[in-house]
C-alpha cells in the first residue's frame, strides 16, 4: 500500500504522505527519496519505480507543473502542506491526481479520476474548499 509517493520535479521531489487515517495528503519538497522512512511488511522491501509513461502522454524531457488544484476540509492545513487531495497539471496537457482516501493507499490517477472524485466527494456544504492555481493566474478559491 503506497502510503508515501514521490514525484520527481525539475528541482527536487514532491513527497506525498497519507496522514490522518488516510484522509489527508502531507506535501513536502525534498532533495532525495528516503527509503528508510517507508513502512513495509517485514517480508517486503521498498522499491523505486517510474509511472512516467502512465501519466505523461508526450514524455517531455523536462516536464513542468503548469497548474495545481487541491481540496481542503476542516482537517486540512494548506499552509503546512496538508490537503485533502491534489491534482497537478503537467505541461498544460496531463494531470496527475493524488487521493489518499483510496483503501489501497495513495491512488495516483489522471484528470478523469480528478473529475470523478470531485463529482462524488466534493461537498462545499460540509466545509470543503477547492483551490486552483496556474502559471498564468494566482491561486483562487473556486468552490
Amino acid at each position: 500500500m503506497p502510503d508515501t509517493v514521490y514525484l520527481e520535479l525539475g528541482h527536487g521531489l514532491l513527497r506525498m504522505d497519507a496522514i490522518g487515517q488516510y484522509d489527508q495528503l502531507k506535501l513536502s519538497h525534498v532533495a532525495e527519496i528516503a527509503l528508510e522512512d517507508i513502512v513495509v511488511d517485514e517480508d517486503d522491501e521498498p522499491a523505486v519505480g517510474s509511472y512516467e509513461r502512465t501519466f505523461l502522454t508526450f514524455g517531455s524531457t523536462e516536464p513542468r507543473c503548469t497548474g495545481l488544484r487541491y481540496w481542503t476540509d476542516e482537517r486540512s492545513d494548506p499552509g503546512a502542506g496538508v490537503v485533502k487531495c491534489l491534482g497537478i497539471e503537467i505541461d498544460d496537457v496531463d494531470t496527475i491526481f493524488a487521493d489518499p482516501t483510496w483503501h489501497f493507499g495513495i491512488h495516483l490517477g489522471t484528470a478523469e479520476h480528478l473529475q470523478r472524485w470531485r463529482r462524488d466527494h466534493f461537498d462545499p456544504a460540509r466545509g470543503m474548499r477547492e483551490v486552483s492555481w496556474s502559471r498564468s493566474h494566482d491561486a483562487k478559491d473556486v468552490s
